[in-house]
């Protein structure tokens, strides 16, 4: 869900302060972490252990290069943060794909895939449906409230247009932290590679050999 309000808030946070040309230099970067980070994976072929740690510390690393995106007031540096979100998420992405084909036997990957993958896409339609509300209902009137203006929360995100979608970029990133950190508190999902072994092809027997001929 992360990535659907970035994907829907994007455009027009950079069109409050710059224009379409910015705009697709910004996008182009963001893609290219995702480049660079296919990238690393296929040349580092990925971890062949603690992969959950490595998603984990992944999904920490996304939360935080999203809080620098909202807090970073020049736009060159927040494109460098959105690169680095990308080229992480690409990483993490990728290593927990491997874990799934790791655990899940290949006669029911299709099945168990597609539910995995129907649970994941419903983050797209609830950024869709709860975007407006939020950005109305709470980010743009906390932004623009006399006490935030006011306050230290003012000084980093500003006071114009722009504030109520870096604040909102910035308080998904630290959901996606605290997220992460939940993952990391829960014992089965900390050890879930100690504690369910990897699907594993058995060993095909030799073919019985033809009776020698009398």
């Amino acid at each position: 869900m992360a990535i659907g309000f970035l994907t829907l808030l994007l455009t027009g946070y950079v069109l409050t302060v710059a224009n379409e040309q910015v705009l697709g230099i910004i996008a182009s970067a963001g893609s290219a972490g995702f480049l660079v980070g296919a990238v690393v994976m296929t040349a580092w072929k990925g971890a062949t252990s603690n992969k959950v740690m490595l998603i984990i510390a992944a999904t920490i690393g996304m939360g935080i290069s999203l809080v620098l995106f909202g807090a970073a007031s020049a736009l060159f540096i927040a494109t460098g943060f959105l690169f680095a979100a990308n080229l992480i998420g690409a990483v993490q992405n990728s290593t927990y794909r491997a874990l799934w084909q790791a655990k899940v036997e290949p006669d029911v990957q299709g099945r168990v895939f597609s539910a995995r993958m129907m649970i994941v896409l419903l983050g797209g339609p609830l950024a869709f449906i709860l975007i407006g509300p939020l950005m109305d209902q709470l980010f743009i009137p906390l932004t623009q409230s006399e006490a935030i203006l006011s306050s230290p929360l003012g000084t980093l995100f500003g006071t114009g247009d722009a504030a109520p979608y870096r604040a909102f970029f910035s308080v998904t990133g630290l959901a996606v932290v605290a997220a992460a950190l939940a993952g990391w508190a829960c014992g089965p999902l900390r050890h879930l590679e100690r504690d369910i072994p990897d699907f594993r092809t058995p060993l095909q027997e030799p073919p019985p050999r033809p009776n020698p001929v009398a």
